[in-house]
């Protein structure tokens, strides 16, 4: 009985620590690519596929709608799922998946910085 308890306690702290990273990149995806659109728009750049599409998909709108959701996923996951590992892995396959997705932002609009860079000399 008190390691099922134990196993509980440890799903919901992964559980809280991985819809807080999921939140807090949320956040700064809403925020941190609206300020490179700016940039690049007042640069007059052609920028690259790649970061166009990390643009357009990082709607502020957008990411807050799916950081919730992931959010609220995680949350109904404890309630509903039975075994703890099993909880546990579900959460952090969430944080990675957050924190993938917020690399690949980052490289995505990190492209045109460096090229602008390389030009400038």
């Amino acid at each position: 009985m008190a390691n099922d308890d134990l196993d509980r306690r440890f799903s919901w702290i992964i559980t809280i620590l991985a819809a807080s990273y999921v939140l807090a990149t949320g956040y700064n995806l809403a925020t941190r690519v609206q300020s490179f659109e700016r940039l690049f728009a007042g640069l007059g750049a052609d920028l690259p596929v790649i970061t166009q599409f990390a643009i357009k998909a990082c709607n502020p709108i957008i990411v807050w709608i799916v950081s919730i959701a992931a959010t609220a996923f995680l949350v109904i996951k404890e309630v509903k799922m039975k075994r703890a590992t099993a909880k546990a892995l579900v959460s952090t396959i969430v944080f990675m998946l957050a924190g993938f997705i917020s690399a690949l932002v980052s490289t995505a609009l990190e492209i045109p910085m460096l090229a602008l860079m390389r030009q400038i000399g």
